[in-house]
């Protein structure tokens, strides 16, 4: 909604709130502090290549909206099948990885995944950013549509959702919250 690109999105980089909000504690500071990513810094520990998009290691392209898209598919996929979808020991493998394997269908690890839920995994990791959604709000709409009965479900959780957010005090409290991330959202 703030119009971010995050360049960082990450398990480790989410934040669940008591009140089972996501919060994205630094949007955009890795995108500032590392513009660039690629080979040239294959040093830094494997994890941190688990959710870059191909395109900014081969073309040494910046974050943009769909490589936050492939790092949202990427988060999806890991949640669901319990490891990162590109394996590497190494930065270097890493990177390699996120140019050259094949990320497995989340269906065949996980096989309970929703259909709707694995495809729009699937588009938002394709290695071609063309191919991924243009948008969240896109993204949103390929998640959303469906029966009318589905719909109906996602509109009372909203509304259920919008209402427990409306009776909730108006001040956030973030005593839970690391003191350079409070800064950052106040």
């Amino acid at each position: 909604r703030a119009k971010i690109v995050y360049g960082d999105l990450s398990p480790r980089q989410i934040v669940l709130t008591p009140a089972g909000t996501a919060v994205l504690p630094m949007p955009g500071l890795r995108p500032i502090v590392r513009p660039v990513e690629g080979y040239a810094d294959a040093g830094l520990l494997p994890e941190v290549y688990d959710y870059l998009a191909a395109e900014r290691i081969a073309a040494g392209t910046r974050a943009d909206v769909r490589s936050d898209l492939y790092a949202c598919g990427a988060v999806w996929w890991h949640l669901l099948a319990g490891r990162p979808p590109i394996a590497g020991a190494s930065g270097l493998a890493k990177l390699r990885g996120a140019q050259t394997q094949k990320i497995i269908d989340i269906q065949q690890l996980a096989p309970d995944t929703p259909p709707r839920l694995a495809r729009a995994i699937g588009r938002c990791l394709e290695r071609d950013p063309t191919r991924r959604p243009a948008s969240f709000a896109e993204l949103g709409e390929m998640l959303a549509a469906g029966a009318p009965e589905a719909r109906k479900a996602v509109v009372r959780s909203i509304v259920r959702q919008q209402t427990q957010a409306a009776a909730a005090p108006a001040v956030l409290d973030r005593s839970w919250l690391p003191s350079a991330s409070k800064r950052l959202i106040a």
